[in-house]
């Protein structure tokens, strides 16, 4: 009831009530169901679920709140007959089925159509193949949403709204879905993502992270998984710092020559589109291992 009120002035307020309507990615995902929130909307009545889906379905008309509303609809209350939850997957299909419309620039329509033909052939690795870290609700929530997708036909704002998902991805996924995040970015819609940050860092000088003063939600925020940290520990010279480069270079092994001229091409394109000291940790990752990486297909 105070949700409705006020919510442009209760954003606490409201997200922490969508909190609680929303079951536990992580548990969705390791167990395939969440007991604890089962239970709990067990003690309420059909009329009363009702109730919960159209305040659901209130909120996915505010665009605010459209993206976690829609997650609490199709997560927690898809098993109930209404309107909220049929909008519900109605917003979600038009985010997955998506096609960009024509592109006037040359220059970026090149690109993207280099990127779609050098991703083409890349292979989805599976619905459990896509969480890359055992910390917390985050990685099992973009594993979970990101799950049977194709990565051609994906919204930008899908993208924009997950946009922390490259670094939570299992080696597989993410460069499955690099090419949405890579057009998306050329198309200046990619939001928050950041691909040329997970196509360089680690391939620049960079102050060395200490492992040792880290705590649980602070790996959870690395994006490795427990054995990614096991088998960096072990590659690095020092004890207690984690070696980057090694990291990204065991993240980008995977890719094909054609891949890798579309990433060198891509961040040839962005390094003339973007800032000084930007372009500067771009052209550094291009000569220390990208334009060399090509001999090794």
């Amino acid at each position: 009831m105070l949700s409705l009120d006020e919510p442009p002035e209760a954003w606490e307020l409201v997200s922490g009530t969508l909190s609680v309507l929303t079951p536990s990615f992580r548990r969705l995902h390791d167990f395939g169901r969440d007991k604890r929130f089962e239970y709990q909307t067990s003690l309420i009545t059909p009329e009363q679920r009702a109730v919960v889906c159209s305040f659901l379905g209130w909120l996915l008309a505010a665009p605010e709140w459209e993206f976690r509303s829609a997650k609490a609809l199709k997560f927690g209350w898809n098993k109930i007959d209404h309107a909220a939850v049929r909008q519900c997957g109605e917003f979600y299909d038009g985010l997955r089925h998506y096609a960009h419309p024509p592109i006037e620039d040359d220059e970026p329509r090149h690109l993207i159509e280099m990127i779609r033909d050098a991703f083409h052939e890349r292979l989805y690795p599976g619905d459990d193949q896509l969480c890359g870290s055992d910390y917390g609700d985050e990685p099992a929530e973009y594993a979970l949403e990101f799950r049977g997708l194709d990565w051609r036909t994906l919204h930008p704002r899908f993208l924009s709204y997950h946009s922390a998902a490259l670094s939570f991805f299992t080696d597989a996924a993410f460069a499955y879905f690099l090419p949405a995040f890579l057009i998306a970015d050329v198309l200046g819609e990619a939001g928050n993502a950041d691909p040329v940050f997970h196509l360089t860092h680690g391939l620049y000088e960079e102050p060395a992270f200490e492992l040792t003063s880290l705590n649980p939600e602070v790996l959870q925020a690395s994006g490795l998984a427990s054995e990614e940290l096991e088998w960096l520990q072990e590659s690095i010279q020092q004890p207690g710092t984690m070696d980057w480069q090694a990291y990204a270079l065991r993240r980008f092994a995977g890719f094909r020559p054609p891949e890798r001229h579309a990433i060198i091409r891509y961040l040839e394109y962005r390094a003339a589109h973007t800032w000084e000291f930007v372009a500067e940790k771009i052209n550094a990752g291009l000569d220390s291992y990208w334009r060399s990486s090509l001999s090794q297909g």
